[in-house]
């Protein structure tokens, strides 16, 4: 899913209010990444990647220093 201007403006709505610097530099810039991601979710017993497992999340990168923070894509409201 491609992040437009309206799902932006929700991402910042959530942030709003909340503590955002960055933890590695302290800087509160953050770039949001233009598509959702999901990280890999793995079987640790078969060692292997688990087939349509999904964890959805929003990446925002410091344009500081170029921490990577994830959030919950449902949490921020772009996912029901």
């Amino acid at each position: 899913m491609s992040i437009g201007y309206s799902e932006q403006q929700r991402i910042k709505d959530h942030l709003q209010g909340r503590n955002n610097q960055c933890p590695i530099c302290g800087v509160n810039n953050w770039a949001i990444f233009e598509d959702l991601l999901s990280p890999l979710c793995i079987d640790l017993e078969y060692k292997r990647p688990i087939e349509g497992k999904l964890l959805p999340v929003v990446v925002l990168i410091c344009n500081d220093c170029g921490y990577i923070r994830q959030l919950s894509a449902k949490k921020v409201g772009l996912l029901s």
